[in-house]
């Protein structure tokens, strides 16, 4: 804390003055009281807590005027931010056409609609399916995030599996990378639930830990459907039988469990509101670099004096009749 303005410095004078007059006032009156009150109802206390009653209220005024000028006292609160990453499955499942148009093509809109609708500051996307990858870095540019979104497609992964975990690992990885543990992130994953889910709780508490909080939307139906291949054949089995893909409905609910949100699920191009509630539901965290609205706390300053004015004057003597 230093003073920003020099020129206020001489402001201490006043403050002096007001301070010796007020201690002759009190030595003096100690001598005429006798006189001028009824000295059987004073309390012994009374004089001296009159005096630091008044001082105090010289020193809150005095830092009400000068505190403008005093930097680190003032309070400034953030504006209140929140970031997005969508974590989108993009394995061969995710081409089963249970659901008109396909679970990807539906899958990629919504997404495309919650970057549009939805209040966030900076929007990442990470696609996996036997691997992660960083389909676009966060960004406040939404239109972007958009472009690398409509560019995405299960097609261009060799798809050998789904593993999730490796998914969150690169997500922590992000979060640390692009200085995001002091932010609020909410993280939708779009899936049909189709992966592992007994190992990740402790990545699930390592994300938490660092103000993430995803939200699961299931793609597909229960019934599900042969899964087709880039010739839009029936993709087949270690066995030679069709692969049939369903949506997994618990590892969804197991995941929303832990972060306290209800898995969203779509067979059908609905609205994209419940997803931006749940969103404008995760916490938020103001930012550090002041861009919000300036608190002046120095009016406070100006009350307390006041405050000690008034309650000076109720601890004077009663007069003499």
């Amino acid at each position: 804390m230093y003073l920003a303005h020099g020129e206020y410095w001489p402001l201490g004078a006043p403050l002096a003055l007001w301070v010796a007059a007020e201690w002759v006032v009190y030595k003096r009156s100690v001598r005429w009281m006798p006189e001028l009150v009824d000295t059987s109802r004073i309390s012994g206390w009374r004089p001296g807590a009159k005096f630091a009653l008044r001082a105090a209220a010289a020193l809150m005024l005095f830092a009400t005027v000068l505190g403008p000028s005093v930097r680190g006292w003032s309070l400034t609160t953030g504006k209140p931010e929140r970031d997005l990453y969508l974590i989108m499955d993009v394995s061969r499942g995710m081409l089963t056409e249970d659901v008109p148009g396909g679970r990807w093509a539906l899958a990629q809109t919504l997404a495309d609609s919650i970057i549009s609708q939805t209040d966030v500051n900076q929007v990442g996307i990470i696609a996996f399916a036997s691997m992660p990858y960083v389909q676009c870095p966060m960004t406040a540019d939404k239109p972007l995030a958009q472009k690398y979104l409509r560019m995405l497609h299960p097609h261009q992964f060799a798809n050998s599996g789904t593993n999730f975990r490796k998914a969150l690992l690169m997500l922590l990885a992000r979060i640390e990378s692009e200085g995001l543990p002091n932010r609020a992130l909410a993280v939708v994953v779009f899936s049909d639930g189709e992966f592992e889910q007994d190992d990740n709780h402790s990545l699930y508490k390592r994300l938490k830990a660092c103000g993430a909080t995803l939200i699961p939307v299931g793609v597909g139906t229960a019934a599900g459907g042969v899964v087709p291949d880039k010739n839009g054949k029936p993709f087949l089995d270690t066995d030679g039988t069709p692969a049939v893909s369903r949506l997994v409905p618990k590892t969804l609910e197991e995941m929303g469990k832990y972060f306290g949100t209800s898995p969203l699920y779509y067979t059908t191009q609905g609205s994209v509101n419940p997803i931006a509630e749940a969103i404008a539901n995760t916490p938020t965290k103001n930012s550090s670099g002041g861009d919000g609205e300036s608190e002046n706390i120095y009016p406070f300053f100006l009350l307390i004096g006041i405050g000690c004015l008034f309650a000076s004057y109720l601890g004077a003597p009663a007069r003499k009749s």
